[in-house]
């Protein structure tokens, strides 16, 4: 029922891009979720992975790591989701930095 109401809704079953970014603009990623898995969390621990790598490398820059999508509440069927899904514990920042926008990929400064 949930896929149905994402398909009607224009929140396509098939794909749905969720972008991170920290506070500094110096990381930011973008995860593909496929949305016909149980497993919400599957491509969020690839992003914490490499987020904690560059954190490692990079100890002065202490800013979080935020989400750049929203929680549509009103998609109810949804929650469930909301509800379990680490990547929804993060912040949210609604920006998204430009050069992300301008190229559609991910930046990992060295």
């Amino acid at each position: 029922m949930s896929k149905f109401l994402n398909l009607v809704s224009h929140d396509y079953a098939s794909s749905h891009e969720y972008l991170y970014s920290n506070g500094s603009g110096n990381f930011f990623i973008s995860e593909i979720y496929l949305k016909s898995t149980d497993d919400y969390d599957r491509g969020f621990e690839q992003v914490s992975y490499l987020y904690k790598q560059y954190r490692a490398k990079h100890k002065e820059d202490t800013t979080p790591l935020y989400r750049n999508f929203r929680m549509d509440l009103w998609k109810f069927w949804n929650w469930r989701r909301y509800a379990i899904s680490k990547c929804y514990r993060l912040p949210y920042k609604r920006e998204i930095p430009l050069e992300y926008r301008n190229t559609g990929s991910y930046r990992i400064n060295n």
